[in-house]
């Protein structure tokens, strides 16, 4: 930074947006996100610019202050002791905790064991959640879900046998469900928020689990590896993809050994099903296929099972989320090479004819996605693990890149 002041109202257009000028002015961040996270001195890059020891944590430059004398050891200690015991200002206010019912985002960060959680409002990172329960071995969290009722939420890991269910107004840990041993890569909830559906990409595992009781109340092996699931409109099946052979279960919420299999080969190629989601007429059901002569989702008929139609993307797919109030698909396509310079791009299918609509520039390898159509956005996740494009600003203690996070409008598509 440059300035008479530097980090201050009058200098933070030369000092990288920050105004430190006071406490609510801090928390409004910088043009590179937020610096202070309260009670998450790991994730607070401002401690990490006024820190000299890289047995203290993260060591970022240019040093703060900026070429002046950098803070003594007993200084930096107390900066970092604030932010651990929540960053009050001076009367003892949290920031964020004013509000418990506050509408929140919550992004899995596979890489570090912890979920992020944004206040919806400002689009600020407000906290960080550790997750799991084995400090030793990263977890990896894949999927976090928000009940529909919006009183919890829980996440699954791909490394580590377990559900955990979390309190959404304060965020704490309300139960770990202990699952049988697999690699967990989907989740659905019940519409009562009272069930938790979730398959294993390994063993081919289905579990029903309680969420209120924080219990697991049955499990059913299918011996080969599972993909997506999905409910259907009545909640009384479940649909679960089997990548490996081309075809998926309709699955008993009763009892998951009672269930028919539908053969996807009949509609072209063993097709690697993935993701399924419903149209918002649940008339019809989508399921990613990634296999290499495919690249598409197929259309079928939610009655009848038959495939009807194929939309062609040519790219290999991510996810998949359904904007009900538009009607329209918004698909990540991760390795997508259609705008030069970028890796990734998000796909707009309209569900009335399953034309195109548009291919929308979303960041470096656009992943997880989901729609709020309340607010109007899309927001997409972007994995930005590999290539130099969009290289951190500052490395915290998760291994590789720092993901990003891209904001679309669910009207103009910017």
């Amino acid at each position: 930074c440059a300035g008479s002041g530097c980090h201050n109202t009058q200098d933070k257009a030369i000092a990288g947006g920050l105004d430190m000028s006071t406490w609510d002015h801090l928390f409004e961040g910088s043009i590179k996100g937020t610096v202070v996270v309260p009670f998450a001195d790991k994730f607070s890059s401002l401690l990490y610019v006024t820190n000299t020891d890289t047995m203290e944590g993260v060591v970022g430059l240019p040093a703060m202050p900026y070429e002046l004398s950098p803070l003594s050891r007993s200084e930096y200690l107390v900066l970092r002791d604030w932010i651990i015991s929540g960053a009050a200002n001076i009367k003892g206010d949290v920031k964020y905790a004013e509000n418990a019912s506050r509408k929140k985002i919550y992004i899995s960060n596979t890489g570090c064991d912890v979920v992020t959680v944004l206040n919806a409002a400002d689009k600020k990172i407000m906290r960080y959640v550790d997750v799991g329960n084995n400090a030793i071995i990263n977890e990896g969290p894949t999927i976090v879900e928000v009940t529909p009722d919006n009183s919890k939420w829980a996440v699954i890991f791909s490394n580590t046998n377990i559900i955990q269910i979390y309190d959404a107004g304060s965020d704490d840990l309300i139960s770990t469900v202990t699952l049988p041993a697999g690699v967990w890569t989907d989740m659905v909830l019940s519409g009562d928020s009272k069930k938790a559906y979730l398959c294993d990409n390994s063993n081919g595992i289905i579990v029903f689990v309680d969420i209120e009781s924080g219990q697991l109340l049955t499990s059913y092996n299918y011996g080969v590896s599972l993909g997506g699931l999905a409910l259907n409109s009545n909640e009384d099946t479940l649909m679960v993809t089997c990548p490996s052979l081309g075809y998926f279960y309709k699955v008993s919420v009763t009892n998951p050994a009672n269930y028919d299999i539908v053969d996807l080969s009949s509609s072209g190629s063993v097709t690697n099903p993935t993701q399924i989601v419903f149209t918002p007429d649940y008339e019809h059901y989508l399921i990613l296929c990634n296999h290499y002569a495919d690249q598409e989702i197929r259309v079928y008929n939610a009655i009848t099972d038959r495939y009807e139609e194929s939309i062609h993307l040519y790219a290999a797919t991510s996810r998949m989320a359904v904007a009900s109030n538009s009607n329209l698909l918004f698909v990540t396509c991760e390795n997508d090479n259609f705008f030069p310079g970028v890796e990734g791009s998000v796909r707009v299918i309209d569900l009335s004819d399953y034309h195109e609509v548009i291919k929308i520039k979303a960041g470096w390898q656009p992943y997880g996605i989901k729609v709020d159509e309340n607010e109007g956005l899309v927001y997409v996740t972007n994995r930005n693990h590999s290539g130099t494009i969009y290289p951190p600003y500052y490395s915290a203690v998760c291994a590789g890149q720092n993901g990003k996070l891209s904001i679309i409008n669910l009207n103009t598509y910017q």
